[in-house]
């Protein structure tokens, strides 16, 4: 996939576990380091938690598309998609910090839109309440479709 932001997407393989690690823990590193547990602690939770994502999303979306997000060659982010259903589901999309707020989010859920008008195929996804990216799919026309004390259940329609 090219675009202006030069952004491909590859399959995730892999080799691209430490990366992938790394990724989830500086999406989480900020609330563990608030418990106060010692570096090596925080880092294996860290580790644990990322294989364990992995994992539970792999049993609930068995047909997911895994992919590693790039630009000049090097891995930023991943995005989790799967459309083996009646609509294009966003399982996740993760950034690097350096990453985020540049357009690369707006950019690939774009792709994502695009593919919904060209199919007739609503998109949705699932939000943490606390997840600033919120405000970035209400600006891209998603609505909240469901909530519960922690997520929010979003869609967007191609009409």
């Amino acid at each position: 996939m090219g675009n202006p932001l030069s952004l491909n997407l590859r399959d995730a393989t892999s080799s691209d576990e430490a990366f992938l690690i790394a990724l989830y823990s500086s999406t989480r590193k900020e609330e563990v380091a608030l418990w106060g547990w010692p570096a090596v602690a925080q880092e294996a939770f860290l580790r644990t938690q990322a294989r364990t994502q992995q994992q539970a999303y792999a049993m609930q979306f068995p047909r997911v598309e895994h992919l590693i997000i790039e630009t000049g060659g090097r891995a930023i982010g991943r995005m989790l998609v799967d459309r083996s259903g009646n609509e294009i589901h966003l399982v996740d999309i993760s950034l690097l910090p350096e990453q985020r707020g540049q357009g690369v989010g707006t950019a690939l859920l774009g792709t994502l839109l695009d593919e919904g008008r060209r199919s007739q195929r609503p998109v949705g996804l699932r939000v943490a309440r606390s997840n600033r990216a919120h405000s970035l799919y209400v600006r891209l026309g998603f609505v909240a479709i469901d909530e519960d004390s922690m997520y929010i259940t979003m869609r967007w329609s191609p009409c």
